[in-house]
């Protein structure tokens, strides 16, 4: 958890409030380094609307990137 203290911002608090650490996600939800599930409420809250790994965002994405 250490890492979040130093990479991420202050103004950011919510995410020290998890007691958990998320490995991966793929649309709303979201999974733990244990395996937990939970869905992503905060998707909603910037950047993440469209969901986490949304197949065709990231294809045109990764096109994007590669020109």
């Amino acid at each position: 958890m250490d890492i979040f203290a130093q990479h991420e911002s202050n103004v950011r608090s919510y995410c020290r409030k998890f007691t958990d650490v998320f490995l991966h996600a793929k649309g709303s939800v979201m999974v733990t380094e244990n395996g937990k599930q939970f869905i992503d409420f905060f998707s909603g809250a910037g950047a993440l609307n469209y969901g986490h790994n949304h197949p065709y965002l990231k294809r045109i994405f990764q096109t994007e990137i590669s020109l």
